[in-house]
């Protein structure tokens, strides 16, 4: 929980703010932006199997492996499931999550051994 408190009977638009009310407006600002950038909570995600994948390199078997992230924090990977159109991962994983949060991305890739890596 954050608090802040300042007398806000000077208008802030007035070209010169008292040192005191600067400090105090900037104090709140910084507090606000802490408390929205902080971490609030672990998002557990589990990520178990899929089937039905399209082969992305012809007549191969694809090496399937997720990638996920949390809006737009560290991506985490899973395991590659060597020549497997129904893999299984089955891979727990621990995000931190902020007042922020919202999404949760998932993205399966295909690993290649030449060039870069297909999304499936």
């Amino acid at each position: 929980k954050f608090e802040c408190t300042f007398d806000v009977s000077v208008s802030f638009a007035m070209s010169r703010i008292q040192d005191n009310q600067k400090g105090a407006y900037m104090a709140c600002i910084n507090g606000l932006q802490q408390l929205f950038h902080s971490e609030v909570g672990t998002l557990e995600v589990i990520v178990g199997s899929a089937s039905g994948l399209a082969r992305t390199d012809g007549w191969f078997d694809a090496d399937p492996y997720v990638v996920l992230a949390v809006n737009d924090g560290k991506p985490v990977t899973t395991k590659v499931c060597r020549s497997s159109q129904k893999p299984i991962w089955d891979e727990r994983f621990k995000l931190p999550g902020t007042s922020r949060s919202r999404n949760v991305v998932f993205t399966v890739m295909d690993r290649d051994t030449v060039g870069q890596d297909d999304i499936m």
